[in-house]
């Protein structure tokens, strides 16, 4: 059995920092470019992508190619995904590093690698110590990983390949019995329409902020789960793999949620997920939220009726048409939340919707619970092979 050995991750992977985004770039031929936002874990987004100059030099340093591996240079530090050609041409910018593998390396290993990393709070050490956490090249060639013989890390990754599609599958059913519920939902809310009154999200629910995350909120002394956006899905949300930080006592407080309460996605790289909401499970009572959430905490509305109201077209139209984008992040401030119109049913037509989401609920809650069986199987696996405790290949 190959040993694991130490190196520097500069030894195993060519890491190149992208193409600063400045003033000119707009001008001369355009190409398009990733960034910060393109790259989420596990995934490139490649639905809204910025174009900028690049110069015949700069398109042979910067061109992406197959089997690259982006990681974030500042915001989620760590933030993975493999490039694999999802367009014929296209480059990166400097609020990414591009890992290019040498022979001894399988950057499929190394995406997962990095992810656990990230998760667990052990990639924090590289960042700088700034109010948003960065991760500076000089840093991230002399980090010293673990790496298995190249047999064994292909190996690896294609155990965490397979697990990773199960759950994508599973998540796909899962948006599906959504929408088909949704879709009944909302033809029960229009018949109830002019019975409903009209009122405003800050008139019918408290509504919270969550807590910034930066370099400073390292795990060291007060480690807290938190919920991020990749945990809040449309509909449900994902306990099983949290990423931790450190929080204070009275955020701990303010900030701990409570089964019932809503999550909404207030930050999102596609304007689309702007708004995404679900209802916090008792699995999740305590935690506290990272700040591209909102957290609703409803007056008299009960929450599931509130999660439907939220995702109907109307209010997911609203969320378009007020967000604003800054870096690439669409956002919707506190002020367009507050005054976002809504019509709430009257208490005999909520229980009315009450009972056709329970009795649809019980297919999404099954398909849920494995989802969530899947990630916690997932996040073992990761820790096991990943750390090397459990070997892919014969003694």
């Amino acid at each position: 059995m190959g040993e694991w050995r130490r190196v520097p991750l500069g030894d195993v992977f060519e890491v190149q920092l992208g193409k600063m985004l400045s003033a000119g770039t707009e001008y001369g031929e355009q190409f398009p470019y990733l960034a910060n936002r393109n790259v989420q874990w596990g995934q490139i987004v490649i639905d809204e992508l910025g174009t900028m100059n690049f110069s015949a030099i700069e398109r042979e340093r910067y061109r992406l190619k197959t089997g690259d591996l982006l990681v974030c240079e500042g915001g989620e530090v760590g933030r993975a995904a493999l490039w694999s050609d999802q367009l014929p041409q296209c480059y990166f910018q400097n609020a990414l590093h591009r890992l290019r593998a040498t022979p001894d390396a399988a950057p499929r290993f190394m995406r997962h690698y990095i992810e656990f990393a990230a998760l667990t709070g052990s990639l924090r050490a590289l960042t700088g110590q700034t109010s948003i956490g960065h991760l500076p090249r000089s840093n991230l060639v002399r980090w010293l990983v673990s790496l298995p013989p190249l047999e064994e890390q292909r190996q690896i990754a294609e155990v965490l390949d397979t697990i990773d599609e199960t759950i994508r599958a599973t998540e796909r059913v899962i948006a599906k019995l959504i929408a088909t519920q949704t879709g009944i939902l909302r033809t029960e809310l229009e018949a109830g329409a002019l019975t409903s009154r009209q009122s405003t999200i800050e008139r019918e629910f408290e509504i919270e902020s969550g807590i910034t995350i930066n370099a400073t909120r390292a795990p060291r002394f007060n480690p807290v789960g938190y919920l991020r956006v990749a945990n809040v899905q449309r509909g449900f949300i994902d306990t099983s793999a949290l990423a931790m930080l450190e929080a204070t006592q009275g955020e701990v407080i303010q900030k701990g949620l409570v089964a019932g309460d809503l999550l909404v996605v207030e930050g999102h790289a596609s304007p689309r997920e702007i708004g995404r909401c679900a209802v916090v499970p008792p699995s999740a009572e305590g935690l506290v939220f990272q700040n591209h959430l909102f957290r609703l905490r409803s007056r008299s509305i009960a929450p599931d009726v509130a999660q439907l109201l939220l995702n109907a077209m109307d209010a997911q139209e609203y969320w378009r048409r007020m967000c604003s984008t800054s870096s690439g992040l669409h956002t919707i401030n506190s002020s367009m939340l507050r005054s976002m119109p809504i019509s709430v049913p009257d208490r005999d037509h909520q229980r009315v919707l009450l009972d056709l989401i329970r009795a649809s609920n019980d297919s999404v809650f099954s398909e849920t619970t494995q989802l969530e069986k899947l990630r916690r199987l997932r996040s073992g696996l990761a820790s096991d092979l990943l750390s090397g405790r459990v070997r892919t290949v014969a003694a």
